[in-house]
């Protein structure tokens, strides 16, 4: 018989985090069981516990003899909903867990908890001014998985936009090639662009599986330190990639012009040039190879795969 590392617990599994942490997890040993909320037939190693997040007996089974839990779940669409999942469904969680001989909990957050600020570049340190109700609840949510498990290394990523193939993100515009979002990245391109992409947050959740952390920590998780990462960045970035020379902006509108245009609109935001540091993650071992131009290369596969199946050809230098 097949000796497993142990039993990994996923709420989320469906969603852009949740499905790479599970392609993370899959070649690595590990047994996968993960919360559904319809019967779903079990996968060649994934177990399918049919429950939600309001209910603690379903909870019960879900977390028997788990050793490491990821809570990827969170309500982000539906205001009148995200108390009862992010914050009521957190605490369901959470106590069911602090009985279940957990050795590792990763809560899935968000940066957005940050709200407003002016520093220029945010730390895990900076306060916290929640601005709706989604920053909110995940920022409540925080404050509960912060009670920490006894024996347990508890784990709090703040992934900032996370992107993947199906979720392009910023890159939509690149793809698209209009005139409207040339114009876009003329007018916001020096802001900062915060991408993530969701192979990068999971490899940060497993990365500390087996690391043994005496308090709860919090992470950012991205790679605002590239000075690529802005949205004419991106977008410059795919059109060399993809060889189309012709598209390449090379002047932009400066930082301030679009963060005046929103508040002349009476939207409330940050400034552009504010970035989220991972200066914390990497003095903590994780070794970040990530960065604007192996996003754009994993993109840009993706896409020209895409022109080849509707027999588009698409040249790449």
């Amino acid at each position: 018989m097949k000796k497993t590392k142990g039993i990994v617990a996923i709420t989320g599994a469906s969603g852009i985090i949740g499905k790479n942490i599970i392609q993370a997890l899959k070649i690595c040993g590990y047994d996968i069981r993960v919360l559904s909320r319809n019967e779903s037939p079990n996968e060649k190693g994934i177990e399918h516990v049919v429950g939600d997040l309001s209910s603690k007996e379903s909870l019960s089974i879900f977390l028997a003899n788990v050793d490491y839990l990821f809570h990827c779940a969170g309500e982000k669409n539906h205001p009148e909903l995200m108390s009862k999942v992010n914050i009521e469904g957190t605490q369901n969680l959470f106590d069911i867990a602090t009985t279940s001989g957990l050795k590792y909990f990763c809560h899935i957050s968000s940066a957005g908890v940050v709200g407003k600020t002016h520093q220029k570049w945010v730390t895990e340190d900076s306060s916290c001014n929640p601005q709706n109700e989604y920053e909110r609840t995940k920022f409540e949510a925080e404050k509960i998985v912060c009670q920490k498990i006894p024996n347990c290394s508890t784990v709090i990523l703040r992934p900032i936009n996370v992107i993947d193939n199906q979720n392009p993100g910023v890159y939509s515009l690149p793809i698209r090639n209009s005139l409207k979002d040339k114009l876009q990245i003329v007018a916001k391109g020096a802001e900062c662009a915060h991408l993530v992409h969701a192979s990068h947050v999971a490899e940060c959740a497993v990365f500390f599986m087996d690391r043994v952390l005496e308090y709860s920590e919090v992470f950012f998780v991205g790679m605002d330190e590239d000075d690529s990462n802005t949205l004419k960045g991106v977008w410059n970035s795919f059109h060399s990639r993809t060889g189309n020379q012709k598209s390449i902006i090379r002047w932009n509108m400066p930082v301030w012009f679009p963060f005046l245009i929103r508040k002349c609109i009476g939207v409330s935001s940050n400034f552009g040039h504010i970035r989220y540091s991972s200066n914390k993650l990497r003095a903590y071992g994780f070794d970040n190879k990530w960065e604007i131009n192996r996003v754009t290369g994993i993109m840009v596969e993706n896409y020209c795969r895409f022109m080849k199946a509707q027999n588009i050809n698409y040249m790449i230098d």
